[in-house]
């Protein structure tokens, strides 16, 4: 390929993905976004965009496994858009902005995921304070965490967390706790 037809290609391409002064400046492929609302029953969620802080419609939410009334879902937890809310990332069918999912989780500074050594996996849920219906808080935004429960990564709440070593420990939060030694040997503790 020429050097001419090298520039060419390229202009094109910032043309159409949004470069500078491009008039395809609206289209976009992945976004940034914090959880405004959630709706566990449809398992959709609103975001609002970053940095622009603008309120996305109602989008389903990607999981890797799921079907008619089973599979994996993982609750979002929403927030103000702006302070509080998981932060997400929503990518876009060919660019389309009203083809939007969300795809993922994302951490911050703010927002510190568990600690996890290469080729281990922690599944860790959180307790709320305030449960109403289907273990939502009076407002249907999730309550507040209820941090006085014990558990090994210092927050609260269930925790699954299989290690490098063999070992695997399942704790309830509240001090129920069954390890297995990677051995065959199974030791339960409990209050």
């Amino acid at each position: 390929m020429s050097n001419l037809d090298d520039l060419i290609y390229r202009q094109i391409m910032r043309y159409m993905h949004g470069g500078v002064g491009a008039i395809g400046n609206a289209r976009f492929h992945e976004r940034h976004a914090v959880v405004t609302s959630y709706d566990p029953e449809k398992y959709l969620a609103k975001v609002m965009f970053m940095p622009e802080q603008q309120e996305s419609g109602w989008l389903p939410i990607e999981t890797g496994h799921i079907g008619n009334s089973y599979g994996v879902a993982i609750g979002l937890q929403p927030g103000d858009g702006k302070n509080s809310g998981d932060q997400v990332i929503v990518r876009f069918q060919e660019g389309d902005l009203e083809s939007g999912k969300i795809v993922q989780r994302v951490h911050s500074d703010d927002e510190k995921p568990p600690v996890v050594q290469s080729g281990e996996i922690v599944i860790w849920s959180k307790f709320k304070k305030s449960t109403g219906k289907s273990g939502l808080g009076d407002d249907n935004t999730g309550g507040d965490f209820d941090e006085t429960a014990e558990s090994g990564q210092g927050g609260s709440g269930q925790q699954l967390y299989f290690k490098n070593d063999g070992t695997l420990t399942i704790t309830d939060g509240n001090g129920a706790t069954h390890f297995y030694d990677g051995k065959g040997n199974i030791t339960v503790t409990t209050k």
